[in-house]
C-alpha cells in the first residue's frame, strides 16, 4: 500500500495540518473521557473511536464515516430503538442501487459545502490582502531567504 510512518515532535513536524488537528480532536476527547482515570486512556480509545467517527465536521457537514462510506457507525441506542424492517418484493440489486445513490448524493452535498466553506475562507483571508499591479519597468524589491537558495 505503499505507506510510511512519519513520527512527529513539537520541533520537528512531519505531517500536514489535517493529522494535526485530528490529533487535537482526539486529545481533547480523551481529556473529557478520562478526566478522573488518566491512567486507563488506551482502554477508552474505542470510545475515542466512535464517538470521532459518528462527529459531523463543519465543513463538510457529515462525518468523515458517513462521507466514505455513506452511513453513521451504529451505536447500542440504534440497536436498542431500531425497527425490524422486512423488504418484501425488493432485490438486492434494488437495494445497492439505492445504496449507490445515496452514497453518490452524500458524495455531492458534501463537494457542495467544502466549495461554499473554502469560498468562505477565501473571503476572510483575502480581506487583508493587497493586490499589487506591477508596471514594465517598475522597480521593486525581492528578497530570497536562505532557505530558498
Amino acid at each position: 500500500m505503499d505507506t510510511k510512518l512519519k513520527k512527529m515532535t513539537t520541533f520537528h513536524s512531519q505531517i500536514d495540518g489535517q493529522t494535526e488537528v485530528v490529533n487535537m480532536i482526539v486529545i481533547h476527547f480523551l481529556r473529557g473521557y478520562c478526566s478522573k482515570h488518566h491512567k486507563l486512556w488506551d482502554e477508552q480509545l474505542h470510545y475515542i473511536q466512535h464517538a470521532y467517527n459518528r462527529a459531523k465536521h463543519s465543513s463538510t457537514i457529515a462525518s468523515s464515516f458517513e462521507t466514505c462510506l455513506g452511513y453513521l457507525p451504529k451505536s447500542p441506542l440504534d440497536f436498542i430503538f431500531e425497527k425490524c424492517v422486512v423488504v418484501d418484493g425488493h432485490s438486492d440489486i434494488d437495494i445497492a442501487n439505492k445504496f449507490i445513490e445515496k452514497i453518490q448524493l452524500i458524495h455531492q452535498i458534501v463537494q457542495e459545502q467544502l466549495e461554499k466553506s473554502q469560498g468562505k475562507y477565501k473571503v476572510r483571508h483575502d480581506k487583508h490582502r493587497v493586490d499589487h499591479q506591477f508596471q514594465v519597468g517598475d522597480k521593486v524589491w525581492l528578497y530570497i531567504s536562505k532557505e530558498r537558495l
